[in-house]
């Protein structure tokens, strides 16, 4: 009875089922089943069940997970089945409880090929869904690992230039293998597969040298710094198409988010010693690859390799592999001890580069050895700080001041930077911040000083706030950065000015007026002291904008300001959040939108990312939805791509809608921000 109620819910995407529901399929599989009709009374006073309002659901989601895996396995016997049961979007979490309850390693495989899941692999690999499944992948992992090995021998890499590389013959990897590899990757960190690993490496290493043996014109000296910057990525390749070790390199660099949840220790502090004397003149794969392991151990006898390894890297002359050995040597810097800190010291001070990137590296690495210290002196720049004050029109004197705000978090020269804008008043810090961020482009802390004068609430920073209300710059490659200080330059206008600036004043046409509508509700937002209906009376005619004329190029600023949004601590703060939980049912209706036509939309930003917009447009109808977001999410739940966002958008509604919270009745009421 549980599995039946559990496969309901499961279909119509809730967690609940209405109590006359459940009833009647109880009832129903009683009389086909022949069972007496207390089960259905012992069913619903199960600890596993919750009876509230005429609802009936699992009293913790994971139940219903476990209820509707094991109903699956029940009702498909046959592991094709089964695998088609699980390949629906709306069930991509349910791998997870499928696979530990299985205990046919056969079954197990063909599952894991059949979903082609990198995540489900992963987990198996870490040993989290039973040892019956870790030795499976293992098993598979080692099988392509080989695969691609044997690939590699009979291949040459042909380099175009340092981003795009040809294969010859030409080799593609399914699905399946390049989920493997992605698994092993992030993986890597345990150690167990480093053998074959560096078979692999070493193989697309040779295949290299051997595409370097038909073209004339290649230098050779530079060929090492091709081979790394292959597996530095990113590279312009379809995944199908890329090389097996680029795939597991690029995973193994992001693979130290999920460490913590691995069942397997990390690699030694003897096998990283064996591996690292045990290197090859050529190895460039392998040096990068003990370069990312070596980057994030906490224990001191594993740092103590970082010298070896270190002197074995540089020798390479490969930039992306002295650039990932530096790293390491600045990573373990807290926990080396005494004797590997003096060998670090004396290669630091031997070693040079022409490469920017390296030597930004070598800098930082020389300066957490204590090597370096800050060449400015704090009494200089208290006197350049003076002089910017007293006279702020001078030549370059925003520039400078930026300089000077911006070195505090340069951490080579940031002291006497720092010590000289701490001695500062609070008028003058008030001053030098307002000069610094007056104009020019975004930096990655020009959003954090428009918040300290928006909180300064000096009306001499209203110059700067019109200027970042009136500069939004589509090329910049920070687009957060840019957004969110359009933001901040219209939250600090909001807080001197009784009506809003001048809005992207280098921009014309349709698209830039959506902006600029959205800028004037905003403004309307931060106003302090505007009540309710003062508020929805100015912002009206920007609504009847964005839901009229200006409907299709409404979306991308929603996207954009979601996007800005996701650094921030409470999403409630930013500017989607306070548009979506003042006017969900307006912002609703342009999500809807959305969905129905993505092709009509615009965007005042080059090569817009159609399916990311998409994806956040489902995701803030999970948030913001209500029941009429569901017809516009249910168009989207076959979707190759979306369609698991699009079930775990519809769950959610329908939850809120047993809890109570949110508009279920369109009238507008707020969001459940999650």
């Amino acid at each position: 009875m549980l599995h039946c109620w559990a496969l309901l819910m499961d279909e119509h995407l809730t967690g609940w089922l209405p109590l006359t529901q459940a009833q009647r399929s109880a009832a129903q599989l009683l009389a086909s089943n022949g069972a007496p009709a207390g089960v259905v009374e012992e069913a619903l006073t199960s600890a596993l069940v919750r009876v509230q309002g005429q609802r009936v659901g699992f009293r913790h989601e994971w139940y219903g997970h476990f209820m509707t895996a094991e109903a699956l396995l029940w009702q498909h016997t046959e592991v094709d089945d089964l695998t088609l049961e699980l390949g629906h979007s709306h069930r991509r979490a349910l791998g997870t409880w499928v696979v530990p309850l299985l205990h046919d390693p056969e079954a197990i495989r063909r599952i894991l090929e059949g979903l082609q899941d990198s995540d489900l692999l992963t987990e198996a690999l870490q040993g989290r869904l039973g040892p019956i499944a870790d030795q499976v992948v293992l098993a598979e992992a080692r099988r392509c690992l080989q695969t691609a090995g044997e690939a590699m021998a009979a291949s040459r890499i042909v380099y175009r230039d340092d981003f795009q590389y040809t294969l010859r013959p030409q080799q593609s990897w399914t699905r399946y293998e390049q989920g493997v590899f992605v698994a092993v990757g992030t993986t890597a960190s345990d150690g167990r597969l480093l053998e074959p690993l560096a078979r692999l490496l070493r193989a697309t290493d040779q295949a290299s040298y051997r595409g370097a043996e038909d073209d004339a014109a290649l230098d050779r000296l530079h060929l090492p710094s091709l081979m790394a910057a292959l597996l530095a990525g990113p590279v312009a390749l379809a995944a199908a198409d890329r090389l097996p070790a680029d795939l597991l390199m690029d995973a193994a660099r992001l693979g130290w988010v999920r460490r913590r949840d691995s069942g397997h220790p990390p690699i030694g502090a003897s096998e990283l010693r064996r591996w690292t004397e045990s290197q090859e003149a050529q190895d460039v794969g392998l040096r990068m690859l003990l370069c990312l392991l070596l980057r994030s151990t906490d224990d001191p006898e594993s740092a103590a390799v970082a010298p070896a390894l270190f002197a074995g890297a540089w020798a390479t002359g490969a930039h992306h592999v002295q650039f990932a050995a530096l790293d390491v040597l600045t990573s373990v810097r807290m926990i080396a001890d005494e004797a590997t800190v003096t060998q670090i010291n004396s290669l630091l001070n031997d070693v040079h580069t022409d490469d920017v990137w390296v030597s930004t590296m070598l800098v930082d690495a020389l300066h957490a050895y204590g090597q370096i210290s800050s060449p400015y002196d704090v009494a200089d720049i208290r006197d350049e700080i003076a002089s910017l004050i007293a006279h702020p029109e001078q030549p370059e004197a925003r520039a400078h001041a930026a300089r000077i705000v911006e070195a505090q978090f340069e951490d080579v020269i940031a002291a006497p930077f720092t010590e000289a804008i701490a001695i500062l008043g609070p008028a003058e810090r008030t001053a030098l911040t307002i000069l610094a961020v007056s104009g020019g482009d975004v930096g990655l802390f020009t959003q954090s000083h428009l918040v300290d004068l928006i909180r300064d609430k000096d009306p001499a920073a209203v110059p700067a706030f019109e200027y970042w209300a009136s500069h939004l710059d589509p090329r910049e490659p920070y687009r957060q950065g840019a957004i969110a200080c359009f933001d901040r330059g219209i939250e600090g206008c909001a807080t001197h000015l009784s009506s809003p600036p001048k809005m992207l004043t280098g921009h014309e046409g349709p698209v830039a007026e959506a902006w600029r509508c959205y800028g004037r509700i905003l403004f309307w937002l931060h106003r302090a002291g505007a009540s309710s209906d003062v508020l929805y009376e100015r912002c009206a005619p920007e609504w009847e904008q964005l839901t009229g004329p200006l409907l299709d190029l409404a979306v991308d600023p929603l996207h954009m300001f979601d996007l800005a949004a996701r650094s921030m601590f409470d999403i409630r703060e930013s500017a989607i959040g306070r548009l979506v939980t003042t006017f969900p049912a307006q912002v609703r209706g342009i999500l809807h939108h959305a969905l129905a036509f993505p092709e009509r939309l615009g965007s005042l930003f080059p090569y817009p990312d159609a399916l990311g917009r998409t994806d956040t447009v489902i995701s803030l109808l999970s948030q913001a939805g209500d029941h009429s977001s569901l017809s516009s999410l249910t168009a989207y739940r076959s979707h190759p791509s979306l369609g698991g966002a699009a079930s775990d958008a519809i769950r959610r509604i329908n939850d809120r809608q047993q809890r109570g919270v949110g508009a279920e009745d369109g009238s507008g009421a707020g969001p459940a921000w999650r």
